[in-house]
């Protein structure tokens, strides 16, 4: 869907690939104090050949402590709305734990020939009210708890929502070393049984902010938008 907007370098790319390899890439998974924020993951499924249908994509990484992560996309045609799923699986013998975090950045469309420091900036809206962190005065990361609906990266045209789909998250918000916004969830402590495996899901709206396509895709997504009201 976005091949149908341009940018004067060409087409929009929301997830642009940063030219640091140790710079974690856009919509990193990984449990505190693992390897997955930076990790090469594998490929377990690709996409179907027929782009008219629903795209299922697969890739897992094994953190060092034996942690499997295991992501799962699914994206539809006409949608900017994408189903996800993270799997923490424990093939091991004894029980393991973590603290699974989700982020997006740094940045948003990065590069982009409109975009000026200052002009990304990160939205929640937690326990029904809109919450935006005073990132330029800090380099703190900011951790806000309470019922989550939404956390958003966004510029003037366009963002990246995650959407969970338990309560349970806080929403988490800070900048990476070059001063670039970053936003993320971070989901309680949990325990896997050896063999076990616990998951969580979650919706991921990535796309321009039209206040239709916005309303649409629900959770008052539409409130992204500053009408000045």
């Amino acid at each position: 869907q976005l091949k149908q907007y341009q940018e004067e370098s060409g087409l929009v790319d929301l997830v642009g690939m940063l030219p640091d390899r140790s710079t974690p890439t856009p919509f990193a998974v990984w449990v505190e104090g693992g390897e997955g924020r930076q990790g090469l993951y594998r490929v377990v499924e690709r996409p179907a050949p027929d782009p008219t249908k629903p795209q299922r994509v697969v890739v897992e990484f094994q953190e060092a402590s034996g942690i499997v992560l295991e992501k799962t996309l699914v994206l539809y045609p006409g949608r900017y709305l994408a189903d996800v799923e993270i799997r923490l699986q424990n093939p091991g013998s004894v029980p393991r734990q973590g603290t699974l975090r989700l982020e997006w950045g740094p940045s948003l469309r990065f590069g982009a020939p409109d975009q000026q420091v200052g002009s990304v900036s990160i939205v929640a809206r937690i326990d029904g009210k809109i919450v935006t962190p005073p990132l330029e005065k800090s380099d703190q990361e900011t951790v806000q708890s309470g019922t989550v609906s939404w956390t958003a990266i966004q510029d003037r045209y366009f963002t990246a929502a995650l959407i969970p789909a338990e309560p349970a998250p806080s929403s988490v918000a800070g900048k990476d070393a070059e001063g670039r916004p970053v936003v993320g969830l971070v989901y309680p402590t949990m325990k896997i049984p050896p063999g076990g495996e616990t998951r969580v899901t979650l919706e991921l709206f990535a796309g321009p902010k039209e206040i239709e396509r916005l309303r649409e895709a629900g959770h008052d997504l539409q409130k992204l938008v500053d009408l000045g009201w």
